[in-house]
């Protein structure tokens, strides 16, 4: 079940995060990889760990926290921050 739920996260990814970020590999991505996909996307749009929080309704600290790969994001916040960056 754990496996097909982290297929799932990586489904999701895939679509809410640009594809050129996007490595296809045969697992999901760790914690780490992911946060630092999201921050690449967020440097690349030019906006800060605040206005992307604000945009996605999460807090700064939060975004930090899954950045740093810290925090494993929810399918919901993972939808969140795509839409709140344009990928959706």
């Amino acid at each position: 079940m754990r496996m097909l739920a982290r297929r799932l996260w990586l489904s999701l990814l895939i679509v809410a995060v640009s594809a050129a970020l996007v490595t296809a590999t045969a697992e999901a991505p760790t914690t780490r990889q992911m946060g630092a996909r999201i921050r690449k996307l967020r440097n690349a749009k030019g906006i800060s760990q605040a206005d992307l929080a604000r945009k996605a309704r999460r807090t700064r600290v939060y975004v930090t926290r899954l950045e740093a790969g810290r925090q494993d994001p929810s399918l919901s916040t993972i939808n969140a921050l795509g839409k709140a960056l344009g990928s959706l």
